[in-house]
């Protein structure tokens, strides 16, 4: 169901509903934390979210990117993304 619902988000993303876009992604991160793909879809969704104005969501999403270690290439872009929003 991974492989669906992030190709759902990037349909939303070419569409330019980032906000769906994003929740997708980061709700996919969230709630598969075996997946190797974890970081990079609550990155991506992360910067998502932010373009779409939520920049709560987006601080958790990254949050939650930076402090996995299945990625650590999303998880650094995370950490480093989060140091500038603040």
């Amino acid at each position: 169901w991974t492989t669906e619902l992030t190709k759902l988000a990037e349909e939303y993303r070419e569409q330019s509903d980032y906000l769906e876009a994003g929740r997708i992604y980061a709700l996919t991160g969230k709630s598969n934390n075996q997946w190797e793909g974890r970081a990079e879809a609550l990155y991506k969704g992360g910067l998502l979210l932010f373009r779409s104005g939520r920049k709560d969501e987006a601080l958790q999403a990254f949050k939650e990117a930076a402090s996995d270690g299945g990625n650590q290439l999303y998880a650094e872009l995370a950490k480093k993304r989060l140091e500038q929003l603040k």
